[in-house]
């Protein structure tokens, strides 16, 4: 059985594709998926959607990573401890509001603003506007945001 000291889950491996292997939590078959190099940078995706924390360590420790994408990906779509644990490795916390910003998930927002020092307001209120989101794109021109700034070459995925 494929093993590594990551956390508590250890199950057999059961050759599942990666996708599946991260979405189930199955660390071992995301171990030999891993180990198979086929699992490409952007793959991140499904390690962070599992929510599983476990899961996420063990991809961001076997795999390069595009640490911007990775926030954005994970304030869309994992749970706060897979983003708490991301922000206290280097991750970006205003890629993090962009990525709440996106989902349109207005409680993750108020959580990277009030305790993790999110402050790019124009780039989230730009974001918002984007995705059609009045709610955020007010929430942010009442913190400031200047919504007749040129955005022009804001990245919004």
């Amino acid at each position: 059985m494929v093993t590594k000291d990551i956390g508590s889950l250890s199950v057999e491996p059961r050759n599942l594709d990666y996708k599946t292997a991260c979405l189930e939590g199955n660390l071992d078959d995301v171990v030999l998926s891993l180990s198979a190099s086929t699992v490409k940078n952007t793959d991140m995706r499904y390690a962070l959607a599992s929510g599983n924390l476990d899961v996420v360590k063990l991809v961001l420790d076997e795999k390069p990573k595009d640490m911007n994408l990775t926030m954005k990906l994970a304030a869309s779509s994992s749970s706060q401890d897979v983003i708490d644990y991301l922000l206290s490795n280097g991750g970006d916390v205003n890629q993090a509001l962009k990525g709440a910003v996106m989902k349109g998930d207005k409680e993750l927002v108020e959580y990277l603003i009030r305790e993790k020092g999110a402050n790019d307001f124009n780039l989230a209120y730009s974001v918002a506007r984007t995705w059609k989101n009045e709610d955020l794109m007010q929430f942010f021109v009442d913190k400031g945001a200047d919504p007749n700034r040129d955005d022009k070459n804001i990245a919004y995925c």
